[in-house]
C-alpha cells in the first residue's frame, strides 16, 4: 500500500498493486528540489554530517556569537591576538616616593622619583614623568588608571591627613624655568586618621582614564603640618594600569 514518507511528505509506492500517479511524482520531486533539511523538508543534518572548517566567519550573522554562547575557559590565551592583555591584572607604570621632615608646612608637595624630599609645587624639576595613552593602548580594550600608595611616620596623634594625587602639569618653563604643577588633581584619596608608630597607612584610589598626552606628577598633600619635634613621614606612591 502506497505511504507518504514522514520527513518530506513524498509518495512511496511499495507495491506492484499501488496505483501510479505521475502528478505524484512530479510533485515527489519538485520536493526533492525545495529539500534544505528544516523541518519538512528532510532530515536534520548532524555534526557528524558538517565538514570540518566548513564554517567560516562568512557564514556568522552579525551578533550571531553572544557571551552566553561562548563556553567558560573555551577561548584559551593561543586563541588571542599577540600583544592583547589577558590577566587584566594591575601593573606599575611608574613609582615614586620620599620623606617630609619634622616642621613641614601643610601644603602640596610633588613626590620625587627616589626617596629624597619632595618639592612644592611649582618647583618639580624632573620629577614630572610624560604618559601618551595612546602608545598604552590595546585594540578593543580600555586603559584605565589608579593610585595605590603608603605612607608611615611616627607622629603626635593626631597627625594629619594624607592625600595622594595625579596631576597634569601646566608644560610652560617661561616663568621658572620649570614645568609647572597644575593646580588641580585626578583620583585623590585621602587617608582617614592620623599617622602614628604603628599605623601604615595604604590606599587605594579609584580607577580613573587619561585623556591626553602630557606630563604629570605624582603629589602628596597635608591637611597640617608636621610637628617640629616630630620624625619624618615615609611615603611611596605607584600610578598602576590595567586592560578592562
Amino acid at each position: 500500500m502506497a505511504f507518504v514518507s514522514p520527513r518530506m511528505n513524498l509518495k512511496v509506492w511499495n507495491a506492484p498493486s499501488d496505483p501510479y500517479d505521475h502528478e505524484q511524482l512530479a510533485d515527489n520531486w519538485l520536493k526533492v528540489d525545495r529539500h534544505d533539511h528544516s523541518e519538512g523538508r528532510g532530515a536534520q543534518i548532524g555534526a557528524a554530517g558538517i565538514q570540518n572548517g566548513a564554517i567560516t566567519t562568512a557564514h556568522l550573522a552579525p551578533g550571531a556569537i553572544a557571551t552566553g554562547s561562548v563556553a567558560d575557559a573555551s577561548i584559551t590565551t593561543g586563541k588571542l591576538a599577540a600583544g592583547v592583555d589577558t590577566s587584566g591584572a594591575w601593573r606599575r607604570h611608574i613609582a615614586v616616593g620620599g620623606t617630609l621632615p619634622a616642621g613641614t608646612a601643610a601644603g602640596t608637595y610633588v613626590l620625587p622619583m627616589n626617596f629624597i624630599t619632595p618639592q612644592v609645587t611649582g618647583n618639580i624639576n624632573l620629577f614630572a614623568f610624560y604618559i601618551d595613552p595612546a602608545n598604552l593602548a590595546v585594540t578593543n580594550r580600555n586603559t584605565v588608571w589608579r593610585i595605590h600608595a603608603w605612607v608611615m611616620g611616627n607622629l603626635t596623634a593626631p597627625g594629619p591627613n594624607v592625600t595622594f594625587g595625579f596631576w597634569p602639569c601646566t608644560v610652560s618653563m617661561a616663568a621658572s624655568g620649570v614645568p609647572t604643577a597644575g593646580t588641580t588633581g585626578a583620583a585623590q584619596v585621602t587617608t582617614s586618621t592620623a599617622i602614628n608608630p604603628t599605623n601604615l597607612q595604604v590606599v587605594t584610589s579609584n580607577e580613573f582614564s587619561i585623556a591626553s598626552n602630557n606630563l604629570y606628577v605624582l603629589a602628596t598633600t597635608l591637611s597640617a603640618p608636621i610637628g617640629a619635634t616630630n620624625p619624618v613621614l615615609v611615603f611611596q606612591a605607584a600610578l598602576q594600569m590595567r586592560y578592562v
